[in-house]
């Protein structure tokens, strides 16, 4: 792809990334922020899924790019708020910045990883969406679909959320 092509892509995904959080700001206004962030979560995941498993003409690869950045940056914006209720106050300010910045960690190792094994292996196999092997189920360890993180990640949120409740209840 050339250069310039590439940068249209680039700049769409970007845009997405500038309007995603107003986006998410409006919807958690709404909704509440925990059912806007499982709603982001869930639509990104569908996203990805398309990127990877759906062949996908140019023109549709813009158009899923600007959702791709939009729900990326939405979530990006709803990460801190959502950290910080899952902790009582006294922990607050330390549990939040560690996940977030353990988080960002690994995350960084992710791409160049991806990028190195989507030479030998198709794209949602080194992603880790996909079976690894013809025969491998959908349910094989091997094998961590997006569906899978997003109900792993709310269920995360559910614990932390009543764990929080449990000891507000014993200070009261």
């Amino acid at each position: 792809m050339p250069v310039t092509r590439a940068a249209g892509f680039l700049f769409v995904n970007i845009f997405g990334s500038l309007t995603g959080p107003v986006f998410y700001g409006i919807l958690s206004d709404r909704i509440g922020r925990r059912q806007a962030f499982v709603a982001f979560l869930i639509c990104q995941a569908i996203n990805a899924a398309i990127y990877m498993f759906v062949p996908l003409s140019p023109t549709i690869i813009l158009i899923l790019g600007y959702f791709l950045g939009a729900f990326q940056g939405g979530l990006a914006s709803g990460l801190v708020p959502s950290f910080s209720e899952l902790y009582p106050t006294e922990l607050r300010a330390n549990g939040s910045s560690f996940c977030a910045s353990v988080g960002r960690g690994v995350a960084s190792i992710v791409p160049g990883m991806v990028g190195i094994l989507s030479v030998q292996l198709t794209l949602p196999v080194a992603m880790g969406c996909a079976p690894s092997h013809p025969t491998s189920s959908a349910s094989s360890p091997r094998c961590c679909c997006a569906t899978r993180q997003v109900s792993t990640c709310a269920r995360s949120i559910a614990r932390a959320r009543r764990r929080q409740c449990r000891l507000s209840a014993r200070q009261i």
